[in-house]
Parts: C-alpha cells; sequence; structure tokens
C-alpha cells in the first residue's frame, strides 16, 4: 500500500489517496474496495518511464470507499487497515521494512506497507 497526489477534477483539488501496486483479481473483498483510475501528469517535467517505481504505470488503483463515496485518504489509515485486516490481510513486516529501506522507492509517492493474505 502506498499513498499518491490524486487530482480530482470535480473538486480540481490535489490531495493524497491510499492505493495499492496491482489489484488482487482473486479476491473479490479487495476487488471491491478497488478503483482503476488514470494517473494525471502533475507537471510538465513528470514522466512514467521509471518501470522499477510505483510511479511507472499511467494507471493506478486506488482504494474507494464506499461509505463516503470518495477515495480512502492518508487520514484513514487506520480505518483500512482495520477493513484489510477483516479480510484476513495482516502486514508482512519483514517485507516492509526491506521495501522502505530500498532506493527505487525514493520516489514522491508514499510507501506505507506490504500486506499478505493469512488463512482464516
Amino acid at each position: 500500500m502506498y499513498s499518491t497526489i490524486y487530482y480530482d477534477r470535480l473538486s480540481k483539488q490535489y490531495r493524497y489517496i491510499l492505493c495499492i501496486r496491482e489489484n488482487p483479481k482473486l479476491d473479490n473483498h479487495i476487488n471491491n474496495l478497488v478503483r482503476k483510475i488514470q494517473r494525471e501528469i502533475l507537471s510538465p517535467f513528470q514522466t512514467f518511464s521509471n518501470e522499477n517505481s510505483f510511479n511507472s504505470t499511467l494507471c493506478i488503483y486506488g482504494l474507494w470507499n464506499k461509505t463516503k463515496n470518495d477515495f480512502f485518504s492518508l487520514y484513514e489509515l487506520n480505518e483500512i487497515i482495520t477493513i484489510l485486516r477483516s479480510f484476513g490481510y495482516v502486514i508482512n513486516n519483514d517485507l516492509s521494512n526491506l521495501f522502505s529501506n530500498t532506493s527505487w522507492l525514493s520516489n514522491p509517492d508514499n510507501f506505507i506497507a506490504v500486506f499478505k493474505k493469512i488463512d482464516i
């Protein structure tokens, strides 16, 4: 999970939203939380050419809050972690620590954690 800057065309504002790297196609719980959206170029100098970063794709998978009918923000991190735990996901501390100390993650996006599915 990571946060990224998102430009909301309706409100004409920039804000951070929570995202995941890929849509886990085999998990219906997560599929219901994910909205695939096109990444906006925030500056004429921005490119999507770095294949090793979260910034490399034209689309992102934002986590959708059905209650608010909007994307989850950084302020709702506790809420999304609680939801993910109810679906059988936990934070993989080893991978999270490894990724947070890896140089290819140094980009405008903010890495939060790696989650893994556990058998309930």
